[in-house]
């Protein structure tokens, strides 16, 4: 038999057989089988077929064959020996003999254990007795004693069981039972009435009371309850007889199950209230911290509040001190303001000149801006001192301002706008349009003034400045538009002021053709041509005569045989604005041209016969016809 089989003792009587005689000791294993025991060879057959069969064909991917059709099964034996178990024979561990007498309501039968057990003096008559059909258990009869209480504590090492009815009995041992596979309770529900739930086990639990003891006559410790202690407690689980008090250990086995549940609840309660404790605070620390930012946001406002006072007092003190001057020396707005504006007008008339260098007028009003800011900033320097001591910002500076303040920087920004269409806006109809943008401004102004003058006091001043801001919006609106289409450039076809230049070219000419001047406020021009004039003529600006000019001397011309040639032109002005200019026709009158592409009015072909290489297309003027028949040549030419 194999090392790896499981061997489990049973009695005889329990092992079946088969009908032929054979015993049924061989019992399968395999997890989750309930097989009854069965013979060896139905056991192999049974473990292979119904277990270990398909497991082995998944891993081979081939179906195997059954038990009973396999010729060599000694490797399927090996698999199958650690899913078998062996029944094995074992006699009964020890007999006794039984005999019971009438000379008490009690009887008290003494158990003869196997020589050497026991050490006990009683008088044994052996006669045997037999208690089960199933099992041939011998007892020895007892003599039945009328039983002492303290001398049967005292006595050591022996079993009792006494007949309480005719239906019931009890073991009484002294001393310790081992059992190798535990006790088993009867606790069928069938058997049971008057079935209630334990209430208050944890309360129970707590009244009991642990102790560690030694019986009298012994030095081994051992752990339990004083069963007076646990009767006033859990009564029922005490029992009591001439020998003493007894205690049913299993009952409280139910009162700790139902101790512990309620204290998994108990621990679940707590847990539940501990989050909900931690939620709490939680939302109490979001609520004290927003009530942090709350009374922060408060402590600023009433801090500027404060300050915003403490300004206008000041400001009030330095009024009646000396109204006049304090007017004048803050016409700009308050100190701080007039400072972060004269920082912002600095930094432009550095970056414009640098940037838009041809932008005169810009530059005139933000020089002429930062001087009176300067200035201004002189005059209120104790103010903005204090104002810079103090590290506040320059946003609360627009709070206290006036009317006058309004109307002073309204002015300054239409002189902007001005001096801004004067140099993006190009032409000599400009004049128009910074007029009317004066002129409604100034009548914006007018109204916004007399309105302030008769509105009633509790109009509030920003209501005052909506027509200047929309008076404001529409003029750069316009200046916008303005500078996309320039609609008074005197240059455009709908001016209809010049016609299309016409230059009629050839080789080795000398050309010196002035044209139209360029607007008065377009300064320092450049001129973009598409396509580009032929190599050695150019378009520039002549400073000393004010006048864009085409000059220079061909060399060459190449225009893919093409007659006539219309070039546009840009004019660039400050370097950033690009206006319209008029255009030019070139006359292509090229000496290579054959006679089928001379055709253009302005040009007429030489034609000699005699000698072919002295053909050419010449400009047709009088003196160029005259050399081509100097040649003996035929011309085209009308101009005698």
């Amino acid at each position: 038999m194999s090392s790896n089989f499981h061997r489990k003792q049973l009695q005889t009587n329990n092992i079946p057989r088969a009908q032929g005689g054979r015993l049924k000791n061989w019992k399968c294993t395999y997890p989750g089988c309930n097989e009854p025991a069965k013979t060896r060879y139905n056991c192999y057959s049974h473990v292979w077929d119904t277990h270990l069969r398909y497991e082995q064909s998944v891993r081979t991917n081939e179906l195997a064959s059954c038990y009973k059709d396999i010729k060599n099964k000694d490797s399927i034996k090996v698999m199958c020996d650690k899913y078998m178990s062996k029944l094995v024979e074992v006699p009964y561990p020890f007999e006794f003999e039984m005999k019971t007498s009438n000379k008490s309501e009690l009887s008290v039968i003494e158990e003869q254990m196997p020589s050497g057990f026991l050490n006990q003096d009683n008088n044994i008559n052996n006669i045997n007795i037999t208690m089960n059909d199933s099992y041939p258990i011998e007892y020895n009869e007892i003599p039945i004693k009328e039983n002492n209480t303290e001398d049967s504590i005292n006595e050591q090492n022996f079993i009792e069981i006494i007949q309480m009815s005719q239906a019931l009995k009890q073991l009484h041992v002294i001393g310790e039972i081992f059992a190798e596979n535990g006790f088993l309770t009867r606790s069928d529900q069938r058997t049971k009435t008057d079935i209630a739930n334990l209430n208050n086990s944890l309360d129970l639990i707590m009244q009991l009371r642990g102790v560690t003891f030694k019986y009298k006559g012994t030095e081994q410790r051992k752990y339990g309850f004083i069963a007076q202690e646990l009767k006033q407690v859990l009564p029922d689980l005490v029992r009591e007889d001439t020998q003493g008090l007894y205690i049913d250990t299993q009952g409280i086995l139910p009162i700790l199950v139902e101790s512990l549940k309620q204290l998994n609840q108990n621990v679940e309660e707590y847990k539940n209230q501990n989050n909900e404790i931690l939620e709490l605070q939680e939302r109490v620390d979001k609520a004290m911290e927003h009530l942090y930012k709350l009374k922060t946001e408060n402590d600023n406002q009433n801090k500027e509040l404060q300050e915003q006072i403490q300004l206008e007092e000041e400001v009030d003190k330095k009024k009646k001190e000396n109204p006049i001057w304090y007017k004048i020396r803050t016409l700009l707005g308050p100190p701080p303001f007039i400072l972060f504006a004269c920082l912002f007008s600095t930094f432009f008339i550095i970056v414009i000149p640098i940037i838009f260098r041809s932008f005169y007028f810009l530059i005139s009003f933000f020089g002429t801006l930062t001087i009176v800011l300067w200035f201004a900033v002189a005059l209120n320097w104790k103010d903005i001192k204090v104002f810079l001591k103090e590290g506040k910002s320059f946003i609360p500076s627009l709070i206290g301002w006036k009317i006058q303040h309004y109307v002073v920087w309204f002015i300054l920004f239409s002189l902007f706008l001005d001096c801004a269409i004067s140099n993006m806006v190009i032409g000599q109809y400009v004049f128009i349009f910074v007029g009317l943008y004066s002129l409604a401004a100034f009548l914006t102004l007018s109204f916004t003034m007399f309105i302030s003058n008769n509105a009633p006091s509790c109009v509030p001043t920003q209501f005052l400045l909506v027509p200047l801001v929309l008076v404001q919006a529409i003029g750069i609106a316009s200046l916008v538009l303005s500078m996309v289409y320039q609609p008074f450039n005197e240059n455009l076809e709908m001016n209809k002021l010049l016609t299309t230049y016409d230059l009629v070219i050839t080789e080795n000419i000398d050309i010196d053709l002035p044209l139209l001047p360029v607007s008065w406020n377009c300064f320092n021009p450049k001129f973009r041509c598409d396509p580009e004039l032929p190599d050695g003529i150019s378009l520039s600006y002549d400073k000393v005569g004010h006048l864009p000019r085409i000059s220079g001397i061909i060399k060459s011309i190449e225009y893919n045989n093409q007659s006539t040639i219309e070039i546009h032109i840009d004019a660039i002005c400050s370097g950033y604005i690009v206006v319209k200019y008029p255009k030019i026709n070139l006359h292509n009158c090229a000496k290579d041209l054959d006679n089928s592409h001379c055709i253009d009015p302005k040009c007429a072909y030489c034609n000699v016969l005699s000698n072919s290489s002295l053909n050419h297309c010449f400009p047709c003027t009088s003196l160029a016809n005259q050399l081509c028949q100097k040649d003996n040549g035929t011309s085209s030419c009308s101009i005698k």
